[in-house]
């Protein structure tokens, strides 16, 4: 027989057992799913991966922390750039069951950076002749002197004028040889007109006048020969100045670069701008947009903890956002990895039209080389007028490995260096502007290359800096254009300029040989295509002008004059 008793008795053992493992099954899967779901959203505003190595929640509170938060380069997928040990979140329950996240106060401990990393350059050919790769391919390249083969004269302005020329000279020589066959025709039948009529002395002066006026267009004709030969010879003389033309056109087909070298400045500071660039780009375009998806109008008397009403369609709303307060505090560890930091977040919130939010961090980094960093920013959307503002300042940081060409002949850049960085970025309605200014000191070049005689060059252009300094700015007019893709940067740089003195002066040298091989050929060439239109001119309108003389002798002699 069964004892009901113990049954009974186990019942409420078993239930609680089912209570608590059904309870441990929905917290270990909620964290699960809250640490995949922040991966994929934070992963989704850093452009690059985010991970986090443990993730725990707790209701009473409640409370979130996150422990080993690993952002990685988006230039380098293997690289993480920021490491934050623990970051711990306090919320409130009221607001998240409004479907709203309001952290009341957080903390960040235990913050790691790595040194500031430059996307690698392609080893490839630089199609802009205004680049510094072009410029170093040219120079490096044992041909550069030659002169283009002879498809390229074919193109040449002179050519095309000689074509036309040579048209207008055989249409006027076909002339010439009408109109005298048409003379000779008629002097011929005038003439057996006058033998067959001798006897009708009336109508032998009207053939004799004929005669006579047939003479008079043979003069007349020779004149025109002569004239219209020599306009045609002035033609053929104007020829020699297209030759700079010419010279113009086999430049281009040299593929040469160009002097002005309009990029260069632009090729040396966009390199260090880009990942100061990214910066400003993921505040205006990846957190002003993810809080102002957010943004809603808010009723007074709940304020930010208001959230999505209780209706199905609402629930379907992103949820809003509030940091009230969140504190960066990292203490550097023996090894350096650890930097000290010190910051804060507040009033960060997906309402900037009510309220603004501030955020600033002092930090320096000994492992990464980084210190007395400095960063101010503020959200400000307050009665419909946008004031945001990003102030970042890093007394001294390394710099590595920033070419700013790479080509198969050449490699150039910074190996390393100190450098300060400022970047300021004002956004407001309808203008978005940044500036950038940096030092750098401890600069060591890199000018790699297999050419010895291109290695004398760069080094020598670089040999009288000691530092290097740049300068950017650039504006936007239109919220809606992208920072990365519209921006326009003015670029000013004592590097730049070094660099372009000294390869204006190289190249400026090669220009003068080559420009002077290039005239040779084009006078040689213009020369040649001249005599001979000359020598065909003059041999056709002698050769008309002997056959008008001997019309004119054959019909003295049967006028008997």
């Amino acid at each position: 027989m069964k004892n009901r008793g113990l049954i009974r008795w186990n019942f409420p053992v078993y239930l609680i057992g089912a209570v608590l493992l059904f309870a441990a099954y929905v917290f270990f899967g909620l964290n699960q799913h809250i640490k995949s779901l922040l991966q994929q959203r934070l992963s989704a505003l850093n452009n690059a991966p985010v991970t986090i190595g443990e993730l725990s929640f707790s209701p009473n509170g409640p409370k979130l922390e996150l422990k080993t938060l690993q952002f990685y380069d988006r230039n380098q997928a293997d690289r993480v750039q920021l490491r934050l040990q623990q970051v711990t979140l306090d919320l409130d329950w009221q607001a998240f069951l409004r479907n709203r996240v309001v952290v009341t106060s957080g903390q960040i401990t235990g913050v790691e950076v790595q040194p500031l990393a430059f996307k690698p350059l392609d080893k490839v050919g630089n199609a802009g002749r205004d680049s510094i790769g072009f410029a170093g391919d040219f120079l490096a390249s044992p041909e550069r002197g030659q002169l283009p083969d002879d498809d390229i004269w074919k193109t040449v302005p002179s050519v095309q004028a000689t074509s036309a020329l040579q048209s207008e000279i055989d249409t006027q020589v076909s002339a010439w040889q009408k109109q005298l066959e048409t003379l000779q025709k008629d002097i011929l039948a005038q003439t057996a007109d006058l033998q067959q009529n001798s006897g009708n002395e009336t109508h032998a002066k009207i053939v004799q006048a004929q005669l006579d006026k047939s003479m008079l267009e043979l003069s007349n004709l020779e004149g025109r020969v002569k004239a219209d030969g020599n306009i045609l010879l002035g033609k053929i003389g104007t020829l020699a100045e297209l030759i700079p033309h010419d010279m113009t056109v086999v430049r281009q087909g040299a593929r040469m670069p160009n002097l002005e070298f309009k990029t260069l400045g632009a090729e040396v500071g966009s390199r260090l701008s880009a990942p100061l660039l990214r910066l400003a780009e993921d505040f205006q375009e990846r957190l002003l947009p993810w809080l102002q998806k957010r943004e809603q109008d808010l009723e007074p008397k709940l304020g930010r903890m208001q959230g999505t009403d209780f209706y199905f369609e609402g629930r379907l709303l992103p949820p809003r956002l509030w940091i009230q307060k969140m504190d960066v505090q990292s203490k550097a560890s023996p090894d350096g990895a650890v930097g000290d930091a010190i910051g804060r977040i507040q009033d960060l919130s997906s309402e900037p039209r009510h309220y603004p939010a501030l955020l600033t961090l002092q930090a320096s980094f000994p492992k990464a080389e980084v210190s007395n960093l400095q960063l101010d920013a503020s959200i400000d959307h307050r009665d419909g007028v946008i004031k945001d503002k990003l102030n970042l300042a890093i007394a001294a940081l390394p710099i590595r490995d920033l070419d700013f060409a790479r080509t198969p002949s050449l490699r150039l850049g910074i190996e390393q260096a100190q450098a300060s960085l400022n970047l300021e970025y004002t956004a407001e309605a309808q203008s978005t502007i940044l500036n950038l200014k940096s030092s750098m000191s401890k600069v060591i070049f890199r000018n790699e290359t297999p050419s010895e005689s291109l290695k004398a060059i760069f080094d020598e252009a670089l040999s009288p800096l000691s530092g290097v300094d740049i300068e950017a700015s650039g504006q936007l007019n239109h919220p809606a254009m992208s920072l990365q893709k519209d921006l326009q940067w003015s670029y000013v740089s004592n590097l730049s300029d070094q660099l372009k003195t000294s390869l204006q002066r190289t190249l400026g040298q090669e220009f003068s040989e080559f420009n002077g091989r290039i005239k040779e050929r084009a006078e040689q060439k213009g020369n040649e295509v001249r005599k001979s239109l000359e020598t065909k001119l003059v041999t056709e309108s002698d050769a008309i002008q002997q056959r008008i003389a001997g019309a004119k002798s054959s019909l003295k002699q049967g006028l008997g004059k």
